[in-house]
This record gives structure tokens, C-alpha cells and sequence, in this order.
């Protein structure tokens, strides 16, 4: 689209678009919507599939927030804001429909001639830079818009399917689908979406949102507070915020203005908010979009895989309402027939589900017990460590310990002092109660015999960290202190060989016998101490080998 009405119909969608992001209700309304109209494709359109979502929301689905659609309801304001060329594109984005179009006639001097295959109605378009690519019987999937000469602009984010079977077989089934019907057949535009364009996500994850998303509703979250909160989560993900905070915003928020019980939503909610935060992880991940073209584009690999099979498992003898079930399954965005989203399956892996968990924690123990004045704010830093963890039962002790006793002491926050550090033993050991109390995983029974022992050397070799040079290292040895004195140690090596080591007095003074000291051989044929551990950790490294590695390595 190059000509003066094409622009306007640009500009004026794009004036749209920025009037839903200044107003935060709205623009958090428009990114929950994506979850119902369909995540990115993944494959270098992501800007198209942004502008199919746009004309969606702006130009076809009624608002909750604006009550209307928002070319409608932002009609007066968005007109005290236009320029005249903007004002003279508001006919063609009002007047715009999307269906699925087949190309009647190609004429290289006038133009194409399409034909909604819903709503049977004949329409001119005039499109130069397209139509050379285009043929007779091609099918073009999104939206056109009205112009002033009478003809019709394909949105440039129109697709062209070449397939004769695809093409004949649509028409038949929403010519028996019209039968008994009065009037024209229409189909939205989010059903487009997600019958012809590939999908990021995997039907697992479509799943699992849905499965979230049904569990707010049945929870007597209204729609337009569902759609709120998902774009909420989204706008926090995207702009970086952590640990979820904005969860316990949320409970506190429903509380106020809702009738709905806590209780039923606030599992739902903390899932979602891990849920997405893989999903907003993945985009942030990808390449930049490749620029956007004019011409329609080339059949995507991935849909028309899903289209063929949908195609071969047609008899002629279905609706097309079930042919959508069966190509839906092929896009994976329903389950298989049969198939029951609880019906006895194993428990998916979802990494997140520690961060999620612990989130539900501090929620309940705020609730419960007032403003957190113990620290246990800082157990968020379990979340990132257990991040890879898909089942929480997976969680262990050995786990906690080795989160405690290795990662607090090596990786953990520098600027943190040992009485900050202190308060993470102590959020660990709240948290492993509750865990045990309301989910029965039994994590403070395994841990509690080493707790006490835990609890008194952490601070003392947080102090000793300051003295010690940690780095990895493939070649490091762990040792175990027998006893000690003034700038020296005694040590046992794995074999059982017993050793005094000369240390500065500063570290000396930190370590007693028990501890566990990471330490490999200079050059020089001396010692020298990577890192110190307390006692307990011996039982996360007991029967492994390569202790030393065991410490050193990433996680």
C-alpha cells in the first residue's frame, strides 16, 4: 500500500495503537488478548503477527475497559488527535473485514478481483506491487480495508495460500455450513489467526495456559478481569520485574474489588505468572524480525504441514466446524479427542514451579502473619536457583543444603552481610516447614538434623569468603579440617591422608574443625584455598565423584 488512502489507513491504525499503550487498563487489556488470539509465530513475522493483532483488537473485539470496540469507542478522542490525512482513513479501518479470500481474476492493468469465502461477496483490489505474484484461484487470509476509489488494500499482513485442495474444500464446507443459515457467514479474525498461522507454542504450554485461564474463570474472575491480569503479568515480565511481586499486588487487589476466594485463584495465579514468564523469556530471546513487505507473503512450512494433513484427513462427509477441531489439534491448540487435560497423565515439567511455589509462600505467610520483617523476601533467590527444577516434589534437601552451604557462600549477593545471609538460612528452613505443613514434601525432616549445625557456621564462613580467592577449577580437591590453630589447619584429603597446611591467620580464625575446605595445588607445589564449606555440605557430595568439580561447576 503506497497511495494516499493506503497511508491513512496506516497512519490511522498506527494512532490507534498508541492510544491503547498510554492508557495502562487498556494496554494491559491488549496484552492479555494475545494469549486468546495467539502467541508469535517464531519464524522472523513476529511484525506481522504484532499488526494481525492490532487489527483485531482495535478494528473487531469488543473492549471490557472501553466497553466497545476501541475504533468505535475512541472514535471522538482519537479525531481530536488525527491530521487530515489520518481523518480521511477512519471509513476504511471502521468498514475493514478479514475472511479468507480467493483471487477470481488477476488483470495486470486493473487489478485483482477476490471472493470472501464466508461471506460470498466480490470485491476489487488494488494492489500493483502484489498482484504480479498473484494467481487465479490463490487464497489470501486476513483483512481488507475500503478506499475511496472504490476499490479495496490488503493489510500487509495478508497471507497467500497456494493449495487447490485447501481452497475447494473450505468453500464446500462453508457452503454447507450456510445451508439453514440466513444472511451472510462471517468468521473473526482471531479465528484466522489460529487456524492458518503457526503458533511458538507447543501444545503442552497452550495447554497448561488454558488449563490456568479455565481455573480463574471457575473461579468467578469475570473475563475482563482475566484479560487484565494476564496483560498485567505480561507488561511486569516484559519490563524486567522480578520475583513476582506483582502477584501479591494482584491477590490484594482481588481482594478489594472482587468477591471471588482467594484461595481458588492464587495457585492459577502464581502458575500464570511462571507460565508467561517462559513465554516473554522466549521472545526476548529471538532475532529481530526481518522488514516488513508489501506483497503477501510465502506459505509458512510449519501451517502448511498442519493444512495438508487437515486437507488428507478430510472425507467429505464433515462440517467444517469439525475440520477447524482437526486442524486446531494439528496446531496443537486443543487436546487430541478423548484426551483429558487431569485425567492421570504425569505431572508436566514446568521449570519455574520452585519460583512459583515459593512466591505462594510469602503471599500465605504475609496473609497470615502480617509485613515480612524476618527477610524471607530473600528466598527468592531460591528461585532462580531451583529455576530448572519442572516438578516441585524434585525439590530436595540436598538441594536446600547445597543452596545454603555452597551457592549463599560462593554465588550469592556480595554486598549481602552475614546477618542478611543468616536471614536466607532461616527463610529456608520457614519455608521447608510450610512446605511439609501444606504440601506434604517432606523437605524439614531431612533437613533439620543438619539445620542447627547449618545455622551457626554460615555466618562465621560468610566472614571467611573475604579471605579466600574462589574460582572453578577442574583440578580442585575437597578437604575436610581436622583441626586448627594459630595461621594453620590441619587437613584429611579424599584418600584419608592427613596434612598441615599453613593459612593466613585472618581466614585461620574463621574455620574449626568440621568445615570443608575447596583447595588446589599451585605451581609451586603449595595448597591454596578456594573456598570454605561447612560441615553439612559433606553429605550433598558424599558418594560423588569429583567432589572438587561438584563445587566449582555452574549449576
Amino acid at each position: 500500500m503506497h497511495d494516499a488512502t493506503s497511508a491513512a489507513i496506516e497512519q490511522g491504525l498506527d494512532l490507534f495503537g498508541r492510544m491503547i499503550l498510554e492508557n495502562l487498563p487498556l494496554r494491559a487489556e491488549f496484552e492479555g488478548t494475545r494469549a486468546l488470539f495467539g502467541q508469535r509465530d517464531g519464524s522472523g513475522n513476529d511484525a506481522q503477527a504484532d499488526r494481525r493483532h492490532l487489527e483485531w483488537f482495535c478494528l473487531e473485539r469488543a473492549s471490557d475497559t472501553l466497553e466497545g470496540v476501541p475504533v468505535e469507542a475512541l472514535k471522538e478522542s482519537w479525531f481530536q488527535r488525527a491530521d487530515r490525512l489520518e481523518e480521511d482513513g477512519y471509513a476504511s479501518l471502521l468498514e475493514s473485514r478479514a475472511s479468507a479470500f480467493e483471487i477470481s481474476d488477476v488483470d495486470p492493468r486493473k487489478g485483482l478481483w477476490v471472493q470472501d469465502v464466508f461471506g460470498r461477496g466480490e470485491f476489487p483490489v488494488h494492489e500493483p506491487d502484489a498482484q504480479a505474484a498473484l494467481d487465479v484461484g490463490d487464497l489470501l487470509v486476513g483483512r481488507i480495508f475500503p478506499a475511496e476509489d472504490g476499490v479495496f488494500r490488503l493489510s500487509p499482513a495478508m497471507w497467500c495460500f497456494r493449495d487447490a485442495t485447501l481452497r475447494d474444500a473450505l468453500k464446500a464446507d462453508a457452503e454447507r455450513l450456510r445451508e439453514g443459515r440466513r444472511g451472510t457467514l462471517r468468521i473473526e479474525q482471531v479465528e484466522l489467526e489460529r487456524l492458518f498461522f503457526p503458533h511458538e507454542t507447543s501444545a503442552s504450554t497452550e495447554l497448561e495456559q488454558r488449563e490456568l485461564l479455565t481455573a480463574l474463570d471457575e473461579a468467578g474472575l469475570a473475563t475482563s478481569e482475566i484479560d487484565r491480569v494476564v496483560g498485567e503479568f505480561r507488561l511486569a515480565r516484559k519490563e524486567g520485574v522480578e520475583g513476582g511481586e506483582i502477584v501479591t499486588e494482584t491477590l490484594n487487589r482481588l481482594a478489594f474489588e472482587t468477591e471471588v476466594d482467594l484461595e481458588d485463584v492464587r495457585r492459577p495465579l502464581i502458575s500464570l505468572w511462571s507460565l508467561l514468564g517462559r513465554s516473554v523469556s522466549k521472545e526476548r530471546s529471538k532475532a529481530e524480525p526481518e522488514p516488513e513487505s508489501n506483497a503477501p507473503r510465502a506459505d509458512s512450512k510449519v501451517t502448511r504441514r498442519a493444512v495438508e494433513a487437515f486437507v488428507e484427513a478430510t472425507d467429505g462427509g464433515t462440517d467444517l466446524e469439525e475440520r477447524f477441531r482437526e486442524l486446531e489439534q494439528q496446531l496443537g491448540f486443543s487436546e487430541a479427542p478423548g484426551e483429558e487435560a487431569d485425567g492421570g497423565d504425569p505431572v508436566p515439567d514446568f521449570p519455574g514451579v520452585v519460583g512459583a511455589m515459593v512466591e505462594e509462600f510469602l503471599w500465605d505467610h504475609e496473609r497470615q502473619n502480617g509485613p515480612d520483617r524476618q527477610g524471607l523476601h530473600r528466598l527468592r533467590e531460591l528461585s532462580d536457583y531451583a529455576g530448572a527444577i519442572g516438578v516441585f516434589e524434585n525439590l530436595s534437601a540436598r538441594d536446600l543444603l547445597d543452596f545454603t552451604g555452597r551457592w549463599l557462600l560462593d554465588e550469592g549477593p556480595r554486598a549481602w552481610t552475614p546477618a542478611e545471609a543468616l536471614e536466607l538460612v532461616d527463610a529456608v528452613a520457614v519455608f521447608s516447614r510450610w512446605t511439609e505443613e501444606h504440601h506434604c514434601h517432606p523437605l524439614w525432616s531431612s533437613l533439620e538434623p543438619h539445620f542447627a549445625r547449618l545455622r551457626a557456621d554460615i555466618p562465621r564462613l560468610r566472614e571467611a569468603r573475604s579471605w579466600l580467592s574462589w574460582r572453578p577449577s577442574k583440578s580442585a580437591e575437597l578437604y575436610r579440617i581436622t583441626s586448627t590453630g594459630d595461621a594453620w589447619a590441619e587437613l584429611e584429603d579424599p584418600r584419608g591422608d592427613r596434612s598441615t597446611l599453613e593459612i593466613a591467620p585472618q581466614l585461620s580464625a574463621k574455620l574449626e574443625a568440621g568445615d570443608l575446605i575447596l583447595a588446589e595445588e599451585s605451581p609451586a607445589g603449595r595448597l591454596e584455598v578456594l573456598g570454605a564449606y561447612p560441615g553439612a555440605l559433606g553429605q550433598v557430595l558424599e558418594g560423588e565423584e569429583g567432589s572438587g568439580d561438584a563445587l566449582t561447576s555452574e549449576r
